[in-house]
């Protein structure tokens, strides 16, 4: 956390202060709007406007700091939850990233929004009715793998070389099949994200690779698949159903695994606003 009246997710520099606000997000609000939920630890989350625009708020006396994983992903998870019922109530947000905190109280929050009003305007503007999905793809490397060999008359050869020559070379022709198909295999799967890529960009603001797990995802078990391509990308509600109908080739397909999700509020596109913000969990 900084010294400054500036948002920061540092939680390294001073651990505790005698006042100061956690801010979840920035919204478009009229004067006069009211939210209220239940944010970290129970705290009381509400609603501090300036002029059209609101900031998501809980009163804090510390950053929320714990080397227990299990502990830092509950608070990451109820973050996340305070933002989405921001996004429910009054459209799609800015939001900010984990332990965010501006050191005062509600006055200190009403100065900051005034400082980076331009920023939050224009940043509401060009977020405005759109939102992150979420596309996983996943297959079956042995599924693909019998695909592969069944369409290339090369590789189905040397396979049965390998099977019917002596111990020694039988050996060598088996590692060399290995390699080929290994070739193959990554020629493939980069071949499916270039084709997910070009399915799904006409649709989308802005595309991009995940960085890898988030809450904005359950975890569980890939029962043995491997990922073939995780993105992340900004969208206009309205092409929703358009993302989903470019997914349907694979999503038929006996030998991939398909996970769309979303509408999220934009965690991994929300521009940074001043010293901190924009990153979320």
């Amino acid at each position: 956390m900084s010294d400054t009246d500036e948002p920061s997710g540092d939680a390294q520099t001073s651990l505790e202060f005698d006042e100061g606000r956690y801010v979840y997000c920035a919204v478009n609000a009229d004067d006069g709007a009211t939210f209220a939920a239940e944010g970290l630890e129970g705290g009381d989350v509400s609603l501090v406007v300036r002029d059209g625009i609101g900031a998501v708020v809980q009163p804090v006396d510390s950053v929320f700091d714990s080397d227990d994983v299990t502990q830092v992903r509950s608070w990451l998870l109820d973050h996340q939850g305070v933002v989405d019922d921001a996004a429910q109530r009054f459209g799609t947000p800015i939001p900010f990233r984990f332990d965010t905190i501006l050191k005062g109280g509600d006055a200190t929050v009403r100065e900051w929004l005034d400082d980076h009003r331009s920023e939050l305007e224009d940043a509401l503007e060009w977020l405005d009715g759109r939102w992150e999905y979420r596309v996983r793809v996943e297959w079956d490397e042995e599924a693909i793998a019998d695909e592969i060999l069944e369409a290339d008359g090369e590789l189905r050869e040397l396979a049965a070389r390998a099977e019917t020559a002596d111990e020694g070379t039988g050996f060598l022709l088996q590692k060399q099949y290995q390699q080929q198909l290994s070739e193959r295999l990554e020629q493939h799967r980069g071949a499916v994200e270039e084709q997910l890529h070009e399915a799904i960009e006409p649709h989308a603001v802005e595309l991009q690779r995940s960085g890898g797990a988030s809450v904005l995802s359950e975890e569980d078990d890939d029962a043995g698949r491997e990922t073939v391509a995780d993105l992340s990308l900004l969208a206009d509600e309205a092409d929703e159903e358009a993302i989903g109908d470019a997914l349907e080739p694979y999503a038929d397909h006996g030998a991939y695994e398909v996970s769309y999700t979303g509408p999220w509020p934009p965690y991994s596109f929300a521009p940074e606003i001043g010293d901190g913000g924009g990153e979320g969990p």
